[in-house]
């Protein structure tokens, strides 16, 4: 349990996620992270994935290891990656001003590409 084990961590996950959802929202949030990460554990599963991807990540982010989002950006037909150098977990707050333009050219791209 975060609460117990890790305080500081569950009331920054309370903080960031709670105000915006439902109270608990976090809790839930981890479950479905663990989840898709079972679910993702194997090349077969990424290269299953259909729908355009861009993983976003910042180089200090502690929950994601370099070698992991390769492996990903790999597999997942297309998939597109971007590595912020010397940036933590929430790099799109910090280097918005690096993240929202890749974003808006991710999602413009993909969009003309499924016009008629």
């Amino acid at each position: 349990m975060p609460e117990r084990e890790q305080p500081a961590w569950a009331a920054s996950l309370t903080a960031q996620h709670d105000a915006h959802h439902t109270p608990g929202y976090w809790r839930d949030l981890l479950r479905w992270i663990a989840t898709s990460a079972a679910e993702a554990r194997t090349v077969e599963a990424l290269q299953r994935i259909t729908v355009p991807t861009l993983w976003i990540a910042g180089e200090d982010d502690p929950c994601f290891e370099l070698d992991q989002l390769l492996v990903m950006k790999r597999h997942i037909p297309g998939a597109e990656l971007l590595l912020v150098n010397h940036a933590p977990h929430n790099v799109q707050r910090t280097h918005a001003h690096l993240v929202g333009p890749v974003i808006m050219d991710f999602l413009s791209r993909n969009d003309a590409a499924r016009r008629p």
